[in-house]
């Protein structure tokens, strides 16, 4: 057998075998930040400046010193925490870096780019840290970091309620109203790039309920993860409706949540990792009254948000949000509204050599 010493490696372990023609390669000074992007060459002059396998994020400079949110702070996300990035990169986000990245407190962050934290040694949430990327019913201007509007193949018509949100399994369909039919959700679509969940779609009537956001991304890099708090990417709860006859709104899909460790990711048996969907509103039948679809609640993955109650008897209540959202009631007695549906559940995904999970995840934390 030939064993070559380096002092490290811009490549997966496989690649440079291939590359060097040698049975096996011992890395010597292997350093302890995150791995480059798997097997593709990096841009000239980049070098360890780059990170990550889903997508690759390079730097302009490695970060000199911690990242921490401390306990009991809450810390907004905005353009001044955002690093700038260069050629080579593969995502537009906002990328926050630190040697080590500690969150003890709550990170919240909002916008249309996703969220990327880089520590280039060890990550870690505390057990009352909470990073957080979702959307939520009550703020309605202000989506969860990364995510997007993505419409329903099929809109609703006179009174019918809103689709709920489609990512890795489709939403919801709405409830029928009294003339008209409810909206038809999107195909599931596989999760390739960096982007967050899919809004639901409206309900009709001139005052039907909006649609719930879908949920935000985030991408954590790191040489080793360590989680007992909580990362909520979960999608939000859609409004009712509130004129007579409308339909409610369909709620938004879960989000996405990528934990990328060079060494291993430790997700303890208090953490709690959520990408859910929301509920959708409550249809109208005229007496007024129709309720929201609610949010996932962050500290109980795996229930289902609850779709809103319908105004009166016969307007169509919203459906769960859920793996496959739930379909919103259609009216049933003459000329009222239907509910809108449930969002579907986002992604979950640890990529590392190593990956200890004791924690709770829905969806579930897949490879």
């Amino acid at each position: 057998m030939r064993v070559i010493v380096v002092a490290a490696c811009l490549f997966e372990l496989a690649a440079c075998k291939q590359l060097l023609g040698f049975d096996e390669v011992v890395l010597t000074d292997k350093p302890d930040g995150p791995r480059s992007d798997s097997g593709d060459p990096l841009p000239d002059g980049a070098g360890s400046l780059c990170f990550g396998t889903f997508a690759t994020i390079c730097l302009d400079a490695l970060p000199t010193e911690p990242f921490v949110v401390s306990a009991n702070d809450t810390l907004v996300q905005t353009t001044e925490l955002c690093a700038t990035t260069v050629a080579g990169t593969t995502v537009d986000a906002c990328v926050i870096v630190g040697t080590s990245i500690q969150v003890d407190g709550v990170l919240r962050a909002f916008g249309t780019r996703p969220l990327v934290l880089i520590a280039t040694e060890s990550f870690s949430i505390g057990n009352a840290g909470v990073i957080d990327v979702s959307s939520v019913q009550t703020e309605q201007t202000q989506l969860g970091a990364g995510a997007r509007a993505c419409a329903p193949s099929l809109a609703a018509t006179a009174g019918g309620g809103g689709a709920g949100g489609s990512l890795t399994t489709s939403g919801g369909a709405g409830g029928n109203g009294g003339g008209g039919n409810g909206g038809i959700p999107a195909a599931s679509s596989a999760v390739t790039t960096l982007i967050g969940g899919c809004s639901g779609s409206p309900g009709t009537g001139a005052m039907a309920g909006a649609a719930g956001h879908g949920g935000g991304a985030v991408l954590v890099i790191a040489s080793t993860l360590s989680i007992t708090g909580r990362i909520n990417a979960s999608g939000a709860g859609a409004a009712p409706a509130v004129g007579d006859q409308d339909g409610g709104g369909g709620g938004g899909s879960g989000g996405v949540i990528i934990l990328d460790a060079s060494a291993i990711i430790t997700v303890s048996g208090t953490a709690r990792l959520i990408a859910q969907g929301g509920g959708g509103g409550g249809g109208d039948g005229g007496g007024g009254g129709a309720e929201a679809g609610q949010d996932p609640n962050p500290a109980t993955p795996g229930v289902a948000a609850q779709g809103g109650a319908g105004s009166d008897v016969g307007a169509g209540a919203g459906g769960d949000g859920g793996v496959a959202g739930g379909g919103g009631a259609g009216e049933n007695a003459g000329g009222k509204g239907g509910g809108g549906g449930g969002g579907s559940t986002g992604l979950i995904r640890g990529i590392a050599p190593m990956v200890t999970n004791n924690g709770v995840s829905s969806p579930g934390l897949m490879p």
